[in-house]
């Protein structure tokens, strides 16, 4: 029972989307699918992501010209069948292949493995894990990153970068992403270990209400940022140009400490040497319910800018 009050609830937030949005896109319910509308549809490789509902505007958000074109969204938390990803590819396809863009999660791993397996299209896989507080990249989690990863291959895409080419860059930035969230609060859907006391912050969170690799105390913004930045870039190793910054709300964030941390985490970075090119603020991958801020770091390119300045046109993202 409780799986389908699941599925009613998923399907049924989706079908408000779909109406609020059906300039920008269209759901095939069964296996579920949100694509990008046919009017921007275009000739070039095809760009498909997907994962657990409960981390909204993630990824259906994101459909549409510029970004992707199809989602699969899953139960809460869990990842997209085979099915689903397979329809997604066999209907994004025009020719050119599709690309695979997948946090990096056992079960999100294994079915968009599989369902590569089971397509006759030409597939290649990037791997987001942009989690700063792993040391192994293997194990890195995928976190807010996948946003960036999503927005900059949608523009290269567009420009009808081949499907080799297209993951070679998506392997590179990730290579140069990182981000770590924290949490003021837990997550309805699935309580933290221990209840959270409104003088802790669980640093280091998953998207799916995960433990973080501490529980420090509460601070100030300009010092919990600080810690955050430092966090960051001692993964990174090092920044070579002026870096994107994108500050993301867990779900619960006021708008207002949203801007608070961006400028603090701005004037941090700016202290160091790497005045930030880029900035993003919003909320763009949550964990449902939760109180909570995540900072992403990106070493751009000198030549990602244009990438990222390129218009896209998605329900969660308008550029240009």
């Amino acid at each position: 029972m409780a799986k389908d009050s699941k599925d009613i609830s998923v399907k049924s937030r989706l079908k408000e989307f779909e109406q609020t949005h059906q300039d920008n896109i269209v759901i095939q319910w069964d296996p579920l699918v949100v694509f990008r509308h046919p009017h921007y549809q275009k000739n070039k490789v095809a760009l498909v992501s997907g994962g657990g509902s409960g981390h909204e505007p993630l990824h259906a958000g994101f459909v549409g010209e510029g970004m992707l074109d199809a989602a699969c969204p899953g139960e809460i938390f869990t990842s997209p069948s085979p099915d689903q990803i397979t329809s997604a590819i066999h209907q994004s396809d025009t020719g050119k292949g599709v690309l695979l863009i997948v946090k990096n999660y056992q079960g999100d791993r294994m079915n968009f493995e599989i369902a590569a397996e089971l397509s006759e299209s030409d597939t290649l896989m990037v791997l987001v894990n942009d989690d700063a507080t792993q040391s192994d990249r293997d194990s890195a989690r995928g976190l807010a990153g996948v946003v960036v990863v999503e927005k900059m291959l949608g523009a290269a895409a567009e420009r009808g970068l081949t499907l080799e080419a297209l993951a070679e860059l998506g392997d590179d930035i990730v290579s140069r992403t990182r981000t770590i969230g924290v949490a003021f609060s837990t997550c309805s859907f699935r309580k933290m270990a221990g209840s959270l006391e409104s003088h802790e912050v669980e640093y280091g969170v998953g998207i799916h209400g995960e433990l973080g690799i501490s529980r420090i105390p509460r601070s100030p913004i300009n010092v919990l940022i600080p810690k955050m930045i430092d966090d960051i870039l001692q993964s990174l190793e090092a920044v070579s140009f002026q870096p994107i910054l994108m500050v993301n709300g867990l779900g619960a964030a006021l708008a207002s400490d949203l801007d608070l941390a961006l400028e603090e985490a701005q004037k941090v970075l700016a202290e160091k040497g790497m005045p930030v090119a880029r900035t993003l603020v919003g909320t763009f991958a949550t964990t449902l319910d939760t109180d909570g801020i995540s900072l992403t770091v990106v070493d751009a390119r000198p030549e990602w800018i244009e990438l990222w300045d390129t218009p896209a046109t998605t329900p969660a993202l308008a550029i240009g």
